[in-house]
């Protein structure tokens, strides 16, 4: 249930790509993306990143090409 309003406000902010570096915490966003595509409910596209500093350097870089904001997703390690 959480993670459809987070994909939800991802959406009313215009999110368009979500730059990710995914772990295990992020199961229930996974899963909530797949019964959307089911729906075919829009979401942010997904950009898989190798490494956190990677995602965060390209949601900096799409930022400095457009102008336009975009989120980042990173795992921590417990």
């Amino acid at each position: 249930m959480t993670a459809s309003y987070w994909l939800e406000a991802m959406n009313e902010m215009g999110i368009d790509y979500l730059f990710c570096n995914m772990g295990t915490d992020h199961a229930p966003i996974i899963e909530t993306m797949a019964q959307w595509r089911k729906e075919g409910r829009k979401y942010p596209q997904v950009i898989l990143c190798p490494h956190e500093n990677t995602a965060v350097h390209m949601a900096i870089g799409y930022y400095r090409a457009t102008g336009r904001a975009q989120a980042v997703l990173v795992h921590v390690d417990a």
